[in-house]
Formats: structure tokens, sequence, C-alpha cells
């Protein structure tokens, strides 16, 4: 398990967002998941959720275990003090915040679906194929497939009718 398939479960909410519950039994609703935040500081910045009714706004942090966040001595850095949640897929011991006040925290893996789970965990450590998903192709409906291949075609006609306008005014 990575953190970077956290990022992707959550930023595409690929879970059951519906009857989200803290570690300690609080209600979640998602206002808006946060933007993906590729720097240093906390993983998700800017997201918008209620807890139990009332709206909380800050930045979240991800960890496959909870106890990351002393591995990677966040609770030493002012960047993570305004983490609203605490993500994880494994709670493997309770976070305090610089207050002594548990940090509200949300098990990832009480609302990912098998399936999910189990495709990235195809994906990533059986036996690459040349194309990852090939083993998949099959279950894709034709329409899409025919429709993809309908947009290549039109994308490579453009390009070449743009390289032949180049062509036409350069000469």
């Amino acid at each position: 398990m990575k953190e970077e398939f956290l990022y992707y479960v959550w930023q595409y909410q690929l879970f059951s967002p519906l009857n989200l519950k803290t570690s300690e039994g609080k209600k979640i609703q998602l206002k808006k998941t946060g933007l993906l935040n590729k720097h240093t500081g906390p993983d998700f910045l800017n997201a918008q959720l209620y807890i139990d009714g009332q709206l909380w706004a800050g930045n979240i942090e991800m960890h496959v275990k909870a106890s990351d966040w002393y591995l990677h001595e966040h609770e030493t850095d002012p960047n993570y003090d305004a983490v609203i949640l605490h993500v994880v897929w494994e709670n493997d011991v309770v976070i305090y915040t610089k207050n002594n006040e548990p940090l509200i925290t949300l098990v990832l893996q009480d609302y990912v679906k098998n399936s999910i789970l189990n495709n990235y965990k195809n994906l990533l450590f059986t036996k690459r194929n040349w194309i990852p998903c090939e083993n998949q192709i099959h279950t894709l409906d034709v329409f899409l497939i025919k429709n993809w291949q309908e947009r290549l075609y039109f994308e490579r006609l453009d390009q070449k009718s743009l390289t032949i306008e180049r062509l036409k005014i350069s000469d």
C-alpha cells in the first residue's frame, strides 16, 4: 500500500461518501475534498467538510498508518497545524494536536470497495504485462472503444492537417 493510492481514492472519491464517520464516531460530510498538494506540507489543501454538522475548512493529511504522522515528524512542523482531518488506511495509534486534542481521523479502508483495492493490487503487484490493464480490456463497453478510436482518428487528422498548413505557409 502506498500513500499515492490514498490520494487517488480521495481525489476521485472512489469510496462510499455516505455514512462516513471518524474513528471517534463523528459524522463526516464532504463539501470539498481539497486540492492535491505536490509540494511540502499537507497532502490536500483548502478542503471543506462537515463534522457532526459543523463546517470545517483546512488541510487534510494522509498516511497508510496513523503512526506515520510521528514518523514524518508532523507534530513539530507548523505546516500541519491547520490539518482538520487525518485520513489513514490503518489507524494504529491516536494522533494528538499541539493542544493535546485527538486529531480527527478517518479510516479510509472502511469505505473503499474491495474491487478498487483488488484492481490497485493487480496493477501494482502482479506480473507486469505489456499493457497493465490488457486483461481487463474485454470488460469495456464497445461504444467506449469505438468512440475513443474515432477521437484518435480525428486528432491524428488534425495534426496532419496542421503540418500541411505549415508547409503551405513556409513556401
